[in-house]
């Protein structure tokens, strides 16, 4: 897929109909930030980090959502410490999955409502990673895939080095 142009790319993902009209998907992956929010006013994500009275970063942004997932990606390899463990060797423990919150992140972007009003909003705090998605399930889902989501996608990290169980609440689609 690197050699194939631009044009070529959005094509052979999808996001351009033949005769060359952008479909949404190329606008949300690959848009300017402008026409996202012109043409995309519903388009936004948040990123959040709180302790128990401040808030220390709030940040809401309008960029492409391949933009924003390296973004946060970022601020999460940032911000995830790890703790290392000796025993008969050295084993660097972090405190949150890395794959669970790129799995999280993605589920959220991707099967977020985009004609509803509302932002993604990712928060980190000292109970762990809340991610809420607006908008229904995808309605292309059976019954029985989907019956656990609910109105907002919301997914909950707790540290990997806690011994407690995984708590849920009414609005949780997943714990990891």
């Amino acid at each position: 897929m690197i050699e194939l142009s631009n044009e070529d790319l959005c094509h052979a993902i999808g996001s351009l109909e033949t005769g060359g009209k952008v479909r949404k998907l190329a606008l949300l992956l690959f848009g300017r930030e402008d026409s996202l929010r012109q043409l995309m006013p519903t388009h936004e994500v948040g990123w959040q980090v709180l302790d128990a009275q401040n808030v220390l970063e709030n940040e809401f942004s309008r960029r492409p959502l391949l933009r924003t997932f390296e973004d946060l990606g970022e601020r999460f390899r940032a911000r995830n410490r790890s703790t290392e463990l000796v025993d008969l060797f050295r084993t660097e423990i972090p405190d949150f999955d890395p794959d669970a919150f790129r799995e999280a992140l993605a589920n959220a972007m991707t099967h977020r409502d985009y004609t509803q009003l509302g932002a993604i909003h990712v928060q980190w705090n000292e109970d762990g990673i809340r991610i809420d998605s607006p908008g229904d399930s995808p309605k292309a889902c059976g019954s029985t895939t989907c019956s656990s989501r609910h109105r907002a996608l919301a997914i909950r990290c707790s540290p990997m080095r806690s011994s407690a169980p995984a708590s849920s609440s009414a609005r949780d689609a997943a714990s990891i």
